[in-house]
């Protein structure tokens, strides 16, 4: 009976001691992956999320993407600026990622925006633009020109 509790003690150890290392372990595979993402992929996801909602002319949701320089210099103009209904996007795609800084960077894209003027065909054609955007506690935002300053957007 003493030996069958000495057992059990033993085994119990074991299972806990077995638990702990398999929850390390988990825990730092985890991390590792999570570390993988580069910051070039998680700013291209922003930007892509980004003109997602330039493109459903979902301005709200577009305007979280803002610098906080860019949201304090237009505030909420940005929408009623924005939601034009002369002018639309149809598509974008990015092109390139510049890192200038660990926090600033531009991005290269093509875009279709649609010009509707009355009596008239819409217009589209693919124009190139560059936009920056800057990293502000960790989290990438776009940074209007007017809050970019000498920066200017080709």
């Amino acid at each position: 009976m003493k030996e069958q509790r000495g057992y059990w003690k033993r085994f119990t150890l074991a299972s806990f001691i077995g638990i702990f290392f398999l929850i390390i372990f988990l825990g730092c595979a985890k991390k590792e992956a999570i570390r993988k993402i580069s910051d070039e992929e998680i700013l291209k996801e922003r930007v892509t999320t980004y003109w997602n909602h330039k493109v459903k002319r979902d301005f709200v949701k577009a305007y979280e993407y803002e610098s906080p320089l860019s949201k304090e210099m237009t505030a909420t103009k940005y929408v009623q600026i924005h939601a034009n209904p002369a002018l639309t996007y149809k598509s974008f795609e990015i092109r390139s990622i510049i890192k200038k800084a660990d926090d600033i960077a531009d991005v290269e894209l093509m875009v279709v925006p649609v010009a509707k003027v009355p009596g008239a065909k819409p217009f589209e054609h693919e124009i190139a633009i560059t936009e920056r955007w800057v990293k502000v506690n960790d989290t990438w935002y776009h940074l209007s020109r007017r809050a970019a300053g000498d920066f200017t957007h080709k």
